[in-house]
């Protein structure tokens, strides 16, 4: 459990002209140092970010430039790369190859990444989890999950299969209903895990809302941005560990800590609002 439940995306970083993957790694140290001066420590990163360059920016800005208990450090192992054929030791590869990018000797938080139906079955057929457990016995590796992406009866049955320590599935107001986010929800907290949270803005669309809906946000409080509400409503939820925030900018890292630096869950008349906007 953390005292602030925000996290630092490494997906849409802050880059130069139109490759996502020429990151500004300048200004990405003046978001990580903003984000840990003001008492933020949970980052998340996977194997093919950024054209497979995430981790390495990562270690650039972040595990190479502030001690390793100043952060929490999450990746993932990508399902795409691999197939129903491969060993073991391709998989505990890829792992030290991923320790050896970052710049770290162990991965607070590890996930199986984009976790469906068919993924499921390759992780299956490799025992990818028993394997993480070898390498978390072996202390590489302190908290094994799975990030999601399928209808809710697909992860009933992946948080049965394992013992599981967390899940990770995108969740936001607009979600909650139309991509039954509140059923994923449920599962997992049913399951006795907790969740993270990604997309909570839904890749920045809750942010940029029609006028119509953005004014019933400003009358509600005009001091707060509209990516605020969204950030709030997922952090509102009891079981939720932290809130992945993909930051662009340094204005998206400030509008977000101050958002969560003093954090208080939605009140039922602000969730009133957020129905009003929808």
């Amino acid at each position: 459990v953390f005292d602030k439940k925000l996290g630092f995306g490494c997906l849409r970083l802050p880059h130069h002209g139109d490759d996502a993957s020429d990151v500004d790694v300048e200004q990405m140290k003046e978001m990580v140092d903003l984000f840990l001066e003001r008492g933020f420590r949970y980052f998340d990163t996977a194997y093919s970010y950024l054209d497979y360059k995430s981790e390495l920016f990562v270690r650039e800005a972040l595990t190479g430039r502030h001690p390793r208990e100043a952060f929490v450090l999450t990746t993932k192992l990508p399902c795409l790369e691999l197939t129903p054929d491969d060993s073991p030791e391709k998989l505990q590869g890829m792992v030290k190859e991923q320790l050896q990018k970052c710049g770290v000797d162990y991965f607070d938080f590890y996930l199986v990444h984009s976790l469906n139906a068919e993924r499921f079955e390759t992780v299956q057929k490799l025992h990818i989890f028993e394997n993480l457990c070898e390498l978390k016995a072996k202390g590489k590796i302190r908290h094994i999950g799975f990030s999601f992406h399928d209808k809710p009866d697909v992860l009933e049955r992946i948080l049965a299969a394992h013992d599981w320590e967390f899940a990770q599935i995108q969740l936001n107001y607009l979600d909650w209903e139309l991509q039954d986010a509140r059923r994923q929800y449920e599962l997992i907290e049913q399951k006795g895990i907790q969740c993270t949270i990604m997309e909570p803005v839904r890749g920045g669309m809750l942010a940029t809302l029609t006028p119509e809906a953005v004014d019933c946000f400003q009358q509600a409080n005009p001091n707060v941005s509209t990516a605020s509400w969204a950030i709030r409503y997922a952090a509102s939820l009891p079981n939720v560990l932290t809130v992945l925030s993909g930051m662009t900018n340094f204005d998206h890292v400030t509008d977000n800590v101050a958002t969560m630096e003093a954090f208080r869950p939605l009140s039922q008349q602000e969730r009133e609002v957020i129905d009003h906007a929808l």
